[in-house]
This record gives C-alpha cells, structure tokens and sequence, in this order.
C-alpha cells in the first residue's frame, strides 16, 4: 500500500512541470510497467544449458533472485551432444538438479527440449523422438509441472515433407501423445512466432499448451501477439519474450535497451497474455541475458532492466499528439496529403504533411511503409521531417530504396547538410518499418538519436544546429510514396523509482 501511494503522489507531483512546459490539454500519464507476477515466467539461462556452468549454491543465488519476480521458470534440455563437451547424460544431472532445488521452493518448472544443434530429418525424427520420451521420465522424475516437446523445429530441420507446416503439427502431436505415457504434468511445444498460422484450437489436442518465441522489430511483436491472443487465446503463451536482437546488435544502452523490453512487457500486460522473459543469464554480457555471465558462485551486478522487472521501479510518458486515423475528422497533420485505411500519405514534391507538437523534445515514433518511386535515380527518397518551421528549417530523414541507403540532414537557411548516412540492405518497397526518433535540446544543445526497425543509427550532438528549432514534424514525398502509421509522439520516458 505504502509503495501505491508514493507511486500516485510521484505522479502527482511530476504534474505541474508537464503542464507548464505544454501548450496542449494535459492528458493522463502513461506507465511502461511489466505483468503481475502471476502472468510472467524466467526463461533460466540460455538453450540447452551447455553454455553455462553453475554450481548448486549458484543455483540457490539465481533462483533467490528469480524468486523476487515470479515462482515460474523455464528450463532447456538438449537430447543431443552440446558442442562434442557435454553429453546428454551430463546436462541431465544438471537439469534435475535445477528442477529439484526449484520443487523444494514451490516454484513451477516448465522443462524444454531444444535441439539446435542437430538437423533434423525425416530419416532421424525417430531418434529424436525416442531422445525425448526418455527425457520426459526423466522430467516426470525429478518433478516437472510441465514438459515441451520441442522448440522451434520449425527452423531446426532440412525441408523434408514431414516438417511442411501442415504436416508437423501432426508430428508434434504424435511425439506429445507418446511423452504422456510417461509424464503425467501438461505437455505441449514451443514454435517461432510466425508458426502460429499453423496452429488452431483444433490442432492441438493432445497439447496442453503452446508457446511462441517472439523477437521482432515492435510493431511485427504487437501485432503477432494480436494474432497469437486472438487465434488460441488462453491456450498460448509467449515462451520468449525479447527485443528484436541481442543488445550489442541494437547498440543499445542500458536506457535504450530497458525501455525496448518494458514497452513489450507492457503490450503483452495489457493484452492479458502470459510471457516468459527472456533470459535470466546468458555466456554473453551484451546479448539477452538480464545477468552477465560470472564464475559459479559468483553474483554479478545485473543490466538496468532486472530493476523495473522487480517493479522497483517504472518509467512514465504523456502523449503530445492526439491523432484518429481512423477518423479523417480528428486528424492532426496538415498538408498536402490524405488519410486511407488508418495511414497517412504524401502527395509527390509538395509541402508535407504536418503535425504540431509544440516542443523540441519528443520521441516521434511509428511504422513506415516505401511503396513505389516515380523514378529509378538514388536520390529520390520517402522524407520523414521533424523540427519542422518552413520549408528552410527542419531536419529529414531521407529513406531511400532505389540506393538501399538512409540519410540524416540538417536543412538550416535553406541549405542541406549530411549529418548521418547508413545502409539499409533489406529496404524494399512495401516493407514495414518502425522508426522512432528523439530529438532533446536547443541550438548547438541538440541531440538527435534515431532507431530504425529498433537498431540505433544515429547517436550524436548536433553543434551546428542555430535555426533548426520547430515544433512541428511529419512525412514528405520526396520521389518515393509511402505509408505513415501507428504514430505515437510523446515526451521522454521518465524513471520512478519506487522503495
């Protein structure tokens, strides 16, 4: 109770600065928090064990720690040799022993089956079958609540017909109807996201459950879970929730990277479904893992996000634009455009369209879509503009399939300036594409950052900025039509600690 009213009365007095500092109505505050505890689990360790080794005490540290956030993990076995030095022999004794000491505290263990290691083939999927009948008497033994078959066989085999996606679920649902035999706690499987087509009421029985790995820029995330909720609602959960790639490959900071997972966390929160963080720890330090890697009994310091999971603390938002695309009556970007099935479009080399947002610090982030050139010359390219005050002052951000390029400027007194240039390899007309944008400070005060399909490109101190302060920001056709949608412009993200 103690921790709810200092939660409102932060709130509260984070209110006054908010309302002096906007010209619009003040809105109410936005909180990126994670799930009770009740619809989360911990993904322990990373696939198949064999990258980490912990020792009993070891065990009881991380799951004291695992213990502040939920009483569920999930665990992986390999029924194949890791890397030619841990057998499967060697990786059980750990496994069971993970699961025993997790039982003794009343925790709930989901054991996983994970090959990545060996491909899978019609010729060998006996092998592997009867690999895993044997591990799930093992699981049963050592007191497993629930047994997945497998995860992601969809990746992990050659292309032959038995692994087609109208054929392997039946494959599945032979291996978990020979598992029960021999385990008597819920049985299911673990797939990618994009799997989940494949997969209905129906075809599940006599599955339990299932799971869905999840590692997409965040609009393709949102969008998955709409589909997964809206197709198995309560009969699916997210077996691994992450960012779109490891941290180091996103070149994020720990601020960056923190407000990636609780944006998702929160999405999956207010859509009610079950998700299973990913991962506690893992042998890289800057890959998924919340704890670095560290000797056996060793406890590390853990990344920034281990704080907001164990709610001790949440970031905060408000909204500065109010726009319905589904409503051409209640838009709020202007020009020479228009409004069709929930986008936004340019018409070719006029004004852009554009939206006020009254500041020079906002995150403007969205989704867009190139959709076709009028010309085959590099140059020409779908605009996004912010700081936008005439035609002579505003930044661009120029996006440029013909040249698979993205280019920063800055437009001052009527002159261009590179800023930042990157390749876009996989740019192409018709892709989806998350974008989002922060723009902080004043004058030679200026730093821009741009993410791009959640990858920070841009991260720099804009010192030759004078005359580039507006307030308003938007999209341009530039000699490439596109699609603007999913907008959301807020203020910065701030951090509440709560004790």
């Amino acid at each position: 109770m103690v921790g709810r009213f200092l939660l409102v009365l932060m709130l509260v007095v984070s209110m006054p600065a908010f309302v002096a500092a906007a010209p619009r109505p003040l809105v109410m505050t936005n909180l990126l928090t994670v799930p009770p505890d009740s619809a989360i689990g911990i993904d322990y360790y990373h696939e198949s064990m064999g990258y980490i080794t912990r020792s009993p005490i070891g065990i009881q540290s991380d799951l004291d720690e695992i213990a502040q956030i939920t009483a569920k993990i999930k665990v992986y076995h390999s029924p194949y040799p890791i890397g030619g030095f841990r057998s499967p022999a060697s990786t059980l004794v750990v496994m069971k022993q993970i699961v025993r000491t997790a039982k003794a505290r009343h925790m709930y263990v989901v054991w996983t089956e994970n090959d990545d290691r060996v491909t899978l083939t019609d010729a060998n999927w006996s092998d592997y079958a009867l690999r895993v009948v044997a591990d799930a008497a093992q699981a049963h033994q050592a007191g497993a609540d629930e047994f997945l078959v497998g995860n992601e066989i969809s990746l992990h085999n050659n292309g032959d017909p038995g692994f087609s996606d109208s054929q392997l679920p039946g494959r599945i649902r032979e291996l978990a109807t020979a598992c029960k035999h021999v385990f008597t706690g819920k049985i299911g499987y673990e797939d990618g996201w994009f799997k989940n087509g494949t997969w209905s009421l129906k075809t599940m029985a006599p599955l339990d459950k299932l799971y869905f790995t999840l590692y997409e820029p965040y609009h393709t995330y949102t969008t998955a879970l709409d589909a997964i909720v809206a197709r198995l609602g309560t009969h699916a959960e997210l077996g691994e929730v992450g960012a779109a790639d490891v941290k180091q490959i996103l070149h994020d900071s720990e601020e960056d990277w923190t407000r990636d997972l609780l944006r998702r966390y929160d999405y999956a929160r207010l859509n009610h479904i079950h998700i299973w963080l990913f991962t506690f720890r893992e042998a890289d330090d800057n890959g998924y893992g919340f704890f670095p890697p560290s000797p056996p009994d060793v406890s590390e310091q853990p990344h920034a996000i281990w704080n907001y999971i164990r709610r001790h603390a949440f970031l905060a938002y408000h909204n500065l634009l109010h726009c319905d695309f589904y409503n051409a009556a209640q838009q709020c970007f202007i020009g020479d455009g228009y409004l069709k099935q929930e986008s936004l479009y340019a018409n070719a080399f006029n004004h852009p369209l554009l939206a006020t947002v009254g500041r020079t610090d906002f995150v403007f982030r969205g989704v867009l879509t190139p959709l076709a050139a009028t010309g085959w010359e590099s140059w020409r390219a779908t605009r996004i503009v912010f700081r936008y005050s005439d035609p002579s002052n505003y930044y661009h951000l120029d996006i440029m399939p013909n040249s698979q390029q993205w280019q920063l400027y800055r437009r001052q007194h009527g002159q261009d300036t590179l800023l930042f240039m990157g390749n876009a390899e996989k740019l192409a007309l018709g892709s989806d594409n998350d974008f989002e944008i922060r723009s902080q400070g004043y004058g030679q005060d200026t730093l821009l950052q741009v993410f791009w399909n959640d990858t920070k490109v841009v991260d720099l101190h804009d010192t030759g900025n004078v005359q580039v302060n507006g307030y308003q920001l938007g999209i341009k056709n530039n000699g490439i039509s596109c699609a603007l949608s999913t907008v959301l412009v807020t203020d910065f993200e701030q951090s509440f600690d709560i004790y």
